[in-house]
């Protein structure tokens, strides 16, 4: 899901920040913000990405891997 407030033009110079809001067994949602360098929002949005098998069946996220993404 996208959000877009104000557009940019060429050459501004855009700060992307992305979180992970929600983690767990079987999915991560990465919320993301862009904002120019005066300040205000462009876009906000928010993508949830899940790990499945070769026949596309949700399976859990490798433990290694979730270690990594619940470091601070």
């Amino acid at each position: 899901t996208l959000r877009y407030h104000a557009p940019a033009v060429y050459d501004d110079l855009l700060d992307v920040d992305t979180r992970i809001k929600e983690l767990s067994s079987v999915s991560i949602v990465f919320e993301t913000a862009i904002k120019n360098d005066k300040g205000p929002l462009l876009v906000a949005g928010e993508v949830r990405v899940a790990c499945v098998n070769k026949e596309g069946k949700l399976r859990r996220i490798p433990r290694e891997v979730l270690d990594c993404l619940e470091k601070p």
